[in-house]
């Protein structure tokens, strides 16, 4: 099982136990799951940015068709990946065998990074002029 499939069936059955089950678990957990690939895109784009001079940030129409597109690609991708039903059922009954412990410290650390790694980037946008 890899990272991104243990983030997005632990996001999934987390966010089962507080509202129950809905039509739309699935969807809310790739949209999860694509929002951490949007925020690396994010990320990719402004270390660019920052390397050549602002040239991404200066034509922002590039850039927001960029994040769009980026989106809109990973929502497929990992709809195609993730969301399918015997691939889902496979990503599932692994979840329930697996040490826990040791994938929810991984799983942490990747979402916290990745939130991390945005703000410092950021950071440094706004700090370079």
């Amino acid at each position: 099982m890899t990272l991104i499939q243990y983030t997005f069936i632990r996001f999934f059955f987390t966010r089962r136990n507080f509202s129950g089950i809905t039509p739309s678990e699935k969807i809310k957990a790739i949209i999860f799951i694509s929002s951490l690939d949007v925020l690396w895109l994010q990320i990719l784009i402004i270390v660019v940015d920052l390397l050549f001079k602002h040239i991404m940030l200066e034509n922002y129409h590039i850039t927001i068709f960029a994040i769009l597109i980026g989106g809109i690609v990973s929502i497929i991708g990992r709809n195609q990946q993730l969301s399918r039903d015997k691939i889902f059922s496979k990503i599932s009954k692994k979840y329930r065998k697996m040490n826990h412990k040791k994938w929810n410290t991984i799983s942490n650390i990747y979402v916290v990074g990745t939130f991390l790694a945005y703000i410092f980037s950021c950071i440094l946008l706004y700090n370079s002029n």
